[in-house]
């Protein structure tokens, strides 16, 4: 399985975009209790975190069995692993070096791709099943004077984005500090295109913007933390706190561009007012079917959905539930993924058959997530809620695409519900200033 594929299933799993740099300073201990110390922050920190990476000047003291231990314990808690060597030589040495790192039993490995043969480089890495990350426009700012030098009409940095682009590279390092523009990380990913992963370092102590590096870096992104989480007396928690933050940014923000994105959905009319299912009059209207219409959006979108449910804990419920007819799209695409039942309220009970309001099979004591396309005043969330509720099932959450931030949360609250969302409007009001 691809480097990227493990990417994206971990993803899922953890609902988690985060990469945790050991970054560990030696205390004059002895290798075995650095090593130890080592193995006491990753299984305190895996749960959060997709990747680990090592660098190699904080452990150029241990031994190949002690890079060894640390893989096998890192991939028994399911995670990948790293090793920030910043490869750079001639092919017949880097080759060399590709080859102890897959001793060592990392996946993947970054390169300075400066000698100009990154594809050779990558081609010997594939072939020993390790992924590669090439350092592209690194996050110290000295870096800038370098990584950003006209080369006659393109920067260094875009002509190593395109050179990691032919050459096949599993991701780039790109800086969220200042060291990188917005306009820079967005270059970057065009030349690139969307599956290659960006590692954006400096986010945490060194003050990078990880708004920026989430809207202009693209789907797959992996943002490391360091020193925030390394250094705390509290790593765990930190490691935990920063997850959440993460993957909250990450998928309020891909909504919100998904949104307005895609044709159709975001329609903005202020001289001809729309009119909503609650009766109210609003500037603006946020057509989730018309997503639905698109199969690259609406598959992101599930994604987000699986995503968020995953982060919050919640996969293990035992049905999902939607209203008709907006939200039996995602609340289908949801169940299907989870493998788990679906159900869906009506509005009202229906004239014929079995005049049931609740189609599908609640049973006494399942567990519930609820999943719709969007959250006004939250009144028909609230039936939804309620009309579980009476056939004996427990509501975890309600989760929505879209909260357009007008009482539903409070009204959700108010009967010891939580309102989920992907995005809201203060998201997209905020984003589309930016991309316009």
């Amino acid at each position: 399985m691809s480097f990227l594929r493990k990417y994206a299933e971990l993803r899922r799993q953890k609902g988690s975009i985060m990469c945790i740099s050991l970054d560990v300073k030696r205390r004059g201990e002895s290798r075995k209790e650095y090593v130890e110390r080592l193995e006491q922050l990753v299984e305190s920190t895996a749960p959060y975190a997709i990747a680990f990476k090592v660098n190699e000047n904080y452990t150029r003291h241990l031994s190949m069995e002690d890079h060894q231990e640390i893989t096998q314990l890192c991939k028994s808690l399911g995670t990948l692993t790293i090793y920030d060597c910043k490869l750079s030589d001639i092919t017949s040495t880097a080759t060399m070096g590709i080859s102890i790192v897959k001793d060592m039993g990392y996946d993947g490995l970054t390169v300075n791709p400066i000698f100009g043969n990154l594809g050779q480089v990558v081609k010997t890495a594939h072939d020993l099943g390790l992924a590669v990350f090439s350092v592209t426009l690194p996050s110290n700012p000295e870096s800038a004077r370098l990584f950003k030098l006209d080369m006659g009409g393109k920067k260094l940095f875009e002509i190593l984005a395109e050179d990691a682009k032919i050459s096949g590279a599993d991701g780039l390092v790109v800086s969220a500090t200042e060291t990188a523009s917005a306009n820079d990380i967005a270059t970057i990913r065009s030349v690139i295109g969307e599956g290659p992963i960006i590692l954006f370092p400096g986010i945490g102590v060194q003050g990078g913007d990880l708004e920026k590096a989430i809207i202009y870096g693209g789907w797959n992104v992996l943002v490391n933390i360091g020193r925030s989480v390394v250094d705390s007396p509290e790593p765990k928690k930190v490691a935990a706190e920063y997850r959440d933050t993460l993957t909250d940014s990450w998928i309020r923000m891909n909504a919100a561009l998904e949104i307005i994105r895609t044709p159709g959905v975001y329609r903005y009319s202020p001289d001809k007012p729309f009119i909503l299912s609650s009766g109210k009059e609003s500037d603006y209207y946020v057509d989730i079917r018309a997503l639905y219409s698109h199969p690259e959006p609406r598959s992101k979108i599930a994604e987000l959905m699986l995503v968020r449910i995953s982060m919050e804990g919640n996969v293990d419920a035992d049905k999902v539930a939607t209203t008709e007819t907006a939200g039996i799209p995602i609340a289908s695409i949801v169940a299907d993924r989870l493998c788990k039942g679906l159900v869906y309220v009506r509005h009202k009970e229906k004239g014929y058959g079995t005049g049931r309001r609740v189609e599908g099979v609640v049973q006494n004591g399942d567990k519930v997530i609820c999943v719709d396309d969007l959250t006004t005043t939250g009144e028909t969330a609230e039936a939804c809620v309620k009309a579980v509720s009476e056939l004996g099932g427990k509501v975890l959450a309600y989760y929505v695409v879209f909260d357009r931030e007008e009482g539903a949360a409070e009204r959700l609250n108010s009967i010891g519900v939580r309102l989920r969302y992907l995005t809201n409007i203060s998201t997209l009001k905020s984003i589309m200033k930016k991309v316009a």
